[in-house]
């Protein structure tokens, strides 16, 4: 024997036991935590000598690619915001933001030299 789902009609949708459920909007960033790591996005960007736009954009330049990546790194371990909203500021997906705060970590523990300047605005602020 089949089973059919159960329609709900236009009446049975507006009684309280009936409604839907929105889904939490717990993304947004608060304004305080967001200003927080737009600070550490523009010191960054600074240092590279890069702007917001070029940090937000789908570019793959290698210095915007440095930039963003040190401040996936310094926004992760300096803020106790999740990957999603460290990722949120700069179009990007937290597993692009994973990627960057492991990568940051081996630049610094395979070859620091050649990445001084991360190592150095890193432990400056």
């Amino acid at each position: 024997m089949k089973q059919y789902k159960k329609s709900i009609t236009k009446k049975q949708k507006n009684k309280p036991g009936n409604k839907q459920k929105k889904p939490a909007n717990n993304s947004k960033i608060t304004y305080w935590h967001k200003s927080g790591l737009l600070s550490i996005l523009t010191r960054c960007c600074v240092s590279y000598g890069v702007t917001l736009e070029e940090v937000r954009s789908r570019t793959r330049r290698e210095s915007v690619v440095f930039a963003r990546q040190a401040y996936c790194y310094k926004a992760f371990w300096d803020t106790c915001q999740s990957t999603n909203n460290i990722g949120e500021l700069i179009n990007r997906d937290h597993s692009t933001v994973s990627h960057s705060i492991k990568t940051v970590k081996n630049y610094l523990e395979v070859d620091y030299r050649r990445f001084t300047d991360i190592y150095n605005m890193l432990l400056n602020d």
